[in-house]
């Protein structure tokens, strides 16, 4: 599900950490279908200028794989980096959940 008006802008250092989280988790996995998801996500983020076409599930994924990197960062101001960008993207799920679901609602529920 895609939301048209939930958009969250990321700068190139922001895409950068986030997909540096996204390969590093993929490469401790132990399972590959995970595995190849989060580098499949990478590839997507890279090509992406706003988050406008990923899901809450992918978001989801993005917070994990950051809140991964900040348990395994031995330094202290990366594993507060690591994990003020994960609350980031989980509230911008909160966030894009409240709006899909305020369309959804618009369109089927109250007509």
């Amino acid at each position: 599900m895609r939301c048209t008006k939930a958009k969250i802008k990321l700068t190139l250092n922001d895409k950068l950490i986030i997909v540096n989280a996204l390969v590093q988790w993929s490469k401790k996995t132990g399972s590959r279908f995970q595995s190849r998801m989060n580098r499949e996500l990478a590839k997507k983020m890279i090509n992406k200028n706003v988050i406008d076409t990923f899901d809450g599930q992918e978001l989801t994924m993005m917070a994990i794989a950051l809140e991964q990197a900040a348990g395994s960062s031995p330094n202290p101001q990366y594993k507060q980096m690591y994990k003020q960008m994960a609350r980031k993207l989980i509230l911008e799920k909160k966030e894009f959940h409240r709006i899909a679901f305020q369309e959804l609602s618009k369109r089927y529920l109250y007509n």
